[in-house]
């Protein structure tokens, strides 16, 4: 993991997570790629990419990123990855539940194992309130 304790944590965008149109999906990408170049200028990146299009991920990003496997239903990075506590030299994750936002947009069975994969990478104590940090069900 990262020793200052900042870590940028994304989720690879892939077509059938858009709710827009396929055609904007090269835009999305490039996007993405700027964003990784401005974030990897202060922080190191990690980025959760599916099973299935992870050495594309790594092809298209180079060294910008560490590239890991995170099988998701949506790139949703900010609300399913865990938020991460930093002191006195030590860090833990702290895995929210994931309800889909309070099951509007479903699946989110994937989604919902996130944080605890995040927190498998960077080998953290895990730490469950037991309630979800957003909309809840």
């Amino acid at each position: 993991g990262a020793s200052s304790g900042d870590l940028g944590i994304l989720a690879d965008p892939r077509p059938q997570y858009l709710y827009g149109g396929v055609s904007e999906f090269g835009l999305v990408k490039q996007t993405f790629r700027r964003l990784i170049d401005i974030l990897s200028a202060f922080e190191p990146v990690r980025v959760g990419a599916d099973p299935s299009g992870i050495e594309e991920v790594r092809s298209f990003l180079g060294k910008r990123a560490e590239v890991y496997s995170l099988p998701l239903d949506d790139a949703w990075a900010r609300d399913a990855a865990p938020t991460f506590l930093a002191g006195d030299g030590n860090r833990a994750a702290v895995c929210w539940e994931f309800t889909g936002w309070g099951g509007r947009f479903g699946p989110f069975g994937k989604d919902r194992e996130a944080a605890s994969r995040v927190a498998a990478w960077e080998n953290v104590e895990v730490r469950r309130p037991g309630f979800a940090l957003g909309v809840q069900a």
